[in-house]
């Protein structure tokens, strides 16, 4: 599987998860807690990758429109 084809999946995959999330989470809104210490120790962690994941998505979605 190529960078750009592993990149739309997983990019698929993510936004479905969310999807059914958001889906179940619509029928009980319940208001945003300040993020946790771990939660932001957990971000800086996988920060790089996540960036570098961000970028993938970038140029594999410029890729697919120059053809």
């Amino acid at each position: 599987m190529t960078n750009a084809r592993a990149a739309w999946a997983a990019l698929a995959l993510v936004l479905a998860t969310g999807l059914s999330a958001a889906q179940s989470a619509s029928n009980a809104p319940t208001p945003l807690a300040e993020p946790s210490a771990s939660a932001r120790d957990l971000f800086a962690l996988h920060k790089a990758r996540l960036l570098q994941v961000r970028v993938l998505l970038a140029s594999a979605g410029e890729q697919s429109t120059l053809g």
